[in-house]
């Protein structure tokens, strides 16, 4: 992961993910998915686990011409 993207995207990305978990409590899962969907179409994995959901940046492979 670019170090510049860490840095500058992280504390966005958590508070998403924050407001991702939020949504699912309230059982809003239709507005949680629409989170999670743009998350990863961004590149950001997300892994929900008994201890909190934790994510990782995966970038998106270039499409084929």
């Amino acid at each position: 992961m670019p170090e510049q993207y860490t840095l500058d995207a992280k504390p966005f990305i958590d508070l998403l993910v924050s407001i991702r978990d939020d949504l699912r409590t309230a059982k809003k899962y239709a507005l949680a998915d629409w989170v999670r969907d743009g998350l990863v179409i961004r590149g950001v994995v997300l892994e929900d686990t008994p201890q909190g959901t934790h994510w990782r940046y995966n970038p998106p492979f270039p499409e084929s011409r």
